[in-house]
């Protein structure tokens, strides 16, 4: 079955040339809402855009906004004289169709100022290299005091995080579990957003490492062997787009499936966050359209913690471990019912009941001040030809 494409074409000025940016998609295109920063109205924001999960770009942000001076600053050849002798993760094989798929790529740490010599150098290296999500305050701490949080980004869960992409860069299609603000720095990137319907963009297996839930679509060029099942939910998902310039922020939701490119060599920072309070965020996501991905990314969780010999007590002490995961990831403490409902549905997902009774005669219930810990397996790699080992943390 073959669909046919809807494009549009983002006209842009940089750098005195004049480029048209297309973007294409088998279901429906529509705009992200945007405003200029000058008219930002922290309530409005509030209630029509953080409370609703919905998507804004806020133009000209690092202009108006108080974010220090990293606007101002932060250019490839400033970043390199301060910070080019800190060691940085350098993710490799990004041009590899497996990468473009999420589904795997190798890591390696090396001097700033290498990496930044193989951008300038144009090389192989740096065409399929990317320097991504780099906690500002431990890989650039020289620097990492020129910059602010803009006045939506009132409770960070982590970050922020440098991202230093080539041009051409195309970042496989994902999920974060939380709100997410990126900003340009310097250049371009091109964002499109696929709502929070997990099956429809055709994740990754469960158990895929990491603390993301990937995509296996290559959005650009779909690929032939995908079966029409999976092209239809492609085609109904709507894809909302943009494209953000220097100063430029997007806010975007947790559980959302993005996909970003790079059409100019880009510098951009981003953080993760969520409401103000201390069970809001969690209430926000059992209760809008993206509980089903948030159960998802549980689900996906505990599925990389099950080949581990710590899951039996993990099993045996679910719901105080969840807690502790949630209130790590989040800050947030899940109330009796909530944690309740998600344990159920857990149990119920894996068929985990007698699985669960049986373990419950073992005496395996934690006695000390901590339960077993619900880990996130593979944060920083992810298996390859070239690289067999799991990073477990």
């Amino acid at each position: 079955m073959t669909y046919s494409e809807n494009r549009v074409a983002i006209e842009d000025n940089y750098n005195g040339n004049r480029y048209s940016h297309v973007i294409k998609h088998i279901g429906n295109l529509e705009p992200i809402d945007e405003i200029n920063a000058k008219d930002y109205n922290h309530e409005y924001f509030l209630c029509n855009y953080l409370t609703k999960s919905k998507p804004l770009v806020i133009r000209n942000a690092l202009q108006v906004f108080d974010c220090g001076v990293a606007f101002k600053n932060w250019s490839l050849e400033y970043l390199s004289e301060k910070c080019g002798q800190n060691r940085v993760y350098v993710r490799r094989d990004t041009m590899n169709q497996n990468y473009k798929m999420g589904k795997a790529y190798s890591v390696q740490e090396i001097k700033f100022q290498a990496y930044v010599n193989d951008l300038i150098d144009d090389n192989f290296n740096s065409r399929n290299s990317y320097l991504a999500v780099q906690n500002i305050k431990k890989a650039f701490a020289q620097v990492s005091d020129e910059l602010k949080m803009p006045p939506f980004v009132q409770k960070l869960h982590a970050g922020p995080f440098l991202w230093i992409a080539r041009s051409g860069h195309y970042e496989y299609t994902h999920m974060d579990p939380d709100d997410n603000m990126l900003t340009v720095i310097r250049g371009r990137k091109l964002v499109r957003l696929y709502g929070s319907n997990v099956y429809n963009m055709y994740p990754n297996e469960l158990g895929s490492k990491g603390r993301t839930i990937q995509s296996q679509i290559n959005c650009d060029q779909i690929q032939s062997e995908l079966t029409d099942d999976i092209l239809m939910g492609f085609k109904n998902t709507k894809c909302c787009y943009c494209l953000l310039k220097d100063g430029d922020m997007l806010y975007f939701p947790a559980f959302c499936w993005h996909q970003v490119k790079s059409p100019e060599l880009t510098i951009s920072v981003n953080v993760f966050f969520g409401d103000v309070g201390e069970n809001v965020f969690v209430t926000k996501m059992l209760k809008s359209e993206q509980k089903d991905a948030f159960l998802y990314w549980i689900f996906n969780i505990i599925k990389q913690n099950m080949p581990y010999p710590s899951f039996q007590r993990i099993l045996a002490n679910l719901k105080e471990s969840l807690k502790a995961f949630l209130f790590k990831q989040w800050h947030e403490n899940l109330n009796e019912d909530q944690a309740q409902e998600i344990c159920a549905k857990i149990i119920e997902f894996f068929g985990l009941e007698e699985q669960l009774n049986q373990l419950s005669n073992l005496g395996l219930e934690f006695k000390s001040k901590h339960p077993p810990v619900l880990r996130i397996r593979g944060l920083l790699m992810r298996p390859s030809d070239n690289n067999e080992q799991i990073d477990d943390t």
